[in-house]
């Protein structure tokens, strides 16, 4: 699904695609309903290029990293860089499928990295300053649980100045 200044080429459950023309901003997003996650992005205006969005679940495959586990799908986004006073937005809605793991904006870390294969890197929180600013260039806003369809979803708010994987988790 896109709104505004772009149009959507494909769209399945976990994938979406399509075009920002950066004549306005440009909204793109998975559907949830698969008992994961579900994420969208927006691109600003002036910002112009494909972007697509694939959420994978990865199993034994997922990289090891001492003392977090990981929760929801890995998401491999494709998007043009954006600069950092004006940067993407990316929210991604873990679902809170197992109670006994207690998730929620308290405890789930994100982590990123320049490839699918690539060594996770832990994102920091943004630091104070003007809202909508990526300080530094990739940083998590917020991390809180909402309910959206009746259904429990830690949402984690990223902005970001390019694209990458990214793989939330929690301590």
């Amino acid at each position: 699904m896109s709104t505004d200044g772009g149009r959507p080429t494909s769209e399945s459950p976990d994938e979406a695609s399509g075009y920002a023309t950066g004549d306005a901003p440009f909204r793109l997003e998975t559907q949830p309903g698969d008992g994961y996650q579900f994420t969208s992005i927006t691109v600003p205006e002036g910002v112009s290029g494909d972007v697509s969005l694939r959420e994978l679940r990865e199993l034994a495959g997922a990289p090891e990293v001492l003392g977090v586990t990981w929760v929801g799908q890995r998401l491999d986004l494709v998007a043009p860089s954006a600069p950092a006073d004006n940067p993407l937005t990316i929210a991604i809605h873990v679902e809170k499928v197992d109670r006994k793991q207690r998730v929620d904006g308290r405890n789930v870390v994100l982590f990123h990295s320049e490839e699918s294969e690539g060594p996770p890197m832990e994102i920091p929180r943004c630091e104070l300053g003007p809202k909508g600013r990526a300080r530094p260039g990739r940083c998590l806003s917020s991390a809180r649980s909402i309910r959206r369809d009746g259904v429990n979803y830690v949402r984690l708010l990223v902005y970001a100045t390019d694209n990458g994987s990214w793989r939330p988790g929690f301590k």
